[in-house]
């Protein structure tokens, strides 16, 4: 599969020490490994000449009870490649987030704009995927378990469980073009067929 014109986005096919590209496929990243990995491993075939059927723009949009609704818009092509960006509008207020380490709060009641810088893991750490977020789970998962006390791990695995059944609920919706129930919670999703 290729671009609406036919040709593939050149800034992301060039071999080159890019974060995605070393990331796995090279055991010492130098231009030289990473251009020798993408040539001779998987990392190197093309995404839109290949069999790749991932999605590089998506919308998933959910319905809860009581009529709250959330949107989430998957998009491949952006100057920030793997960095989300987050925007909750509410009654009140809205609170965005850029990916990174500041929250933005806009409460609509006082006028008043409030932004949050979250803390970045140590420099040292090569946990910095998701923007700092994978430190900080290993580091709160490490020391819920050094004291016992499972209250520093925020969610655990029922809401891990239920988050991935709505995302194959979104990959099914997608491959099929049909809208997928999601009421009765995660039982009823445990019941659905998601091998496609």
């Amino acid at each position: 599969m290729r671009g609406a014109d036919g040709t593939c986005p050149p800034r992301l096919c060039v071999p080159g020490p890019s974060r995605a590209a070393l990331s796995r496929p090279a055991a010492a990243p130098s231009v030289e490994a990473v251009t020798e990995a993408l040539r001779t491993g998987p990392y190197g075939r093309c995404a839109w000449a290949g069999t790749n059927d991932v999605a590089d723009n998506q919308v998933v949009s959910l319905q809860f009870e009581g009529g709250a609704t959330a949107t989430l818009t998957t998009v491949a092509y952006t100057e920030k490649q793997c960095q989300r960006n987050t925007r909750i509008y509410g009654v009140k207020g809205e609170i965005e987030g850029d990916g990174e380490r500041l929250v933005r709060h806009h409460d609509f009641l006082t006028g008043k704009t409030t932004v949050y810088e979250a803390e970045a893991p140590p420099a040292e750490s090569e946990l910095r995927g998701h923007g700092g977020a994978d430190y900080f789970l290993i580091r709160s998962f490490v020391d819920a378990v050094a004291s016992g006390d499972d209250s520093r791990i925020l969610s655990g695995p029922d809401e891990t469980l239920e988050s991935h059944l709505i995302v194959f609920a979104a990959e099914q919706a997608r491959r099929t073009g049909t809208v997928v129930d999601l009421s009765g919670g995660v039982p009823a999703l445990m019941k659905k067929d998601f091998s496609w």
